[in-house]
């Protein structure tokens, strides 16, 4: 890592690995999208959404928050 690189990242917190990220998804492509895409129940619960994925950003958000934390 360069210098610069280092000096760029010293003020984050933390930083995705991407490239990880994608070798270790069940999918090859992502992680967190494998993990939305096996609970799609949770993103149209009243099955009414064009598509089957809600378009409102609340229920969106929701849904995406229990996913991430392993509430579904």
């Amino acid at each position: 890592m360069s210098t610069h690189r280092a000096a760029a990242n010293a003020d984050r917190l933390c930083r995705v690995d991407e490239d990880w990220d994608r070798t270790n998804a069940s999918d090859r492509v992502s992680r967190y999208g494998a993990y939305l895409r096996s609970h799609t129940e949770l993103f149209d619960p009243w099955r009414e959404a064009t598509g089957g994925i809600t378009e409102d950003p609340g229920e969106f958000a929701i849904a995406a928050f229990r996913v991430a934390c392993g509430r579904s």
